[in-house]
């Protein structure tokens, strides 16, 4: 019986191992602008975007705990009405690891000014890869699967691109949401532009540079064949 709750425990363990998470995210919430804050609901919503990006899988990899994409989220809380609607900036990088050294090189660094959103304490954060449910989850999952797209492009050539599709999706969803950042005719440097640039061919050699410059013998992706194939 000892053998049988050893050998469960050990596919468990294992179980767990092959299939986690994509993101090692650290989130940071601040509102130096505003006087007066309720700290504990910062700090819920904190908690609930850093949860949100580290407990979903953003891919259909096996990824090993040591695996996970070193992420960080500067979320600066510019205004506030005291309830549910919040004004912020963003600030969003993610690094990898270089082979055979202890150093970790940045692969994206990105600034958001219109990372405005509703969120209620306690409220749980829904999203769907179909359908817009709510700013504050699509923001999060669009710069989620940049983020992994990115890190894709630096070990295969557009290894990206079904993240970017993603991403695009993403998108398109909230068109009709009326928060800003998503449309095309708003301004040049938003997400819309930032997606598109993405997945436009004329961009494409500053997606290659990335592989070609950043060291490629740290595999990240356990199913890099399977991707190298999906990719040619």
């Amino acid at each position: 019986m000892i053998k049988k709750i050893l050998l469960f425990s050990f596919f468990l363990c294992y179980f767990i191992n092959a299939s986690g998470q994509d993101l090692n995210a650290q989130v940071q919430v601040v509102s130096l602008k505003i006087q007066n804050t309720n700290k504990r609901t910062l700090e819920t919503l904190q908690s609930t975007i850093r949860d949100f990006l580290n407990n979903r899988k953003w891919t259909n990899y096996n990824v090993q705990s040591q695996e996970r994409i070193d992420c960080y989220f500067v979320i600066n809380i510019v205004e506030w009405d005291g309830s549910s609607q919040f004004k912020a900036e963003a600030q969003i990088r993610s690094t990898r690891p270089i082979y055979n050294t202890s150093y970790n090189t940045p692969i994206l660094a990105l600034s958001d000014s219109d990372f405005s959103f509703n969120y209620t304490e306690g409220e749980p954060l829904d999203f769907s890869d179909q359908q817009f449910n709510s700013n504050l989850s699509s923001l999060l999952a669009f710069y989620a699967y940049v983020i992994v797209g990115a890190d894709a492009d630096s070990f295969i050539p557009t290894g990206g691109n079904e993240f970017f599709q993603k991403a695009n999706q993403v998108v398109i969803n909230a068109q009709n949401s009326n928060y800003p950042g998503w449309g095309s005719i708003e301004k040049n440097d938003n997400r819309y532009w930032l997606n598109d640039n993405l997945l436009d061919r004329n961009f494409l050699p500053l997606r290659e540079f990335s592989y070609a410059y950043i060291p490629k013998f740290w595999i990240r992706w356990r199913t890099i064949d399977q991707l190298s194939i999906r990719q040619a």
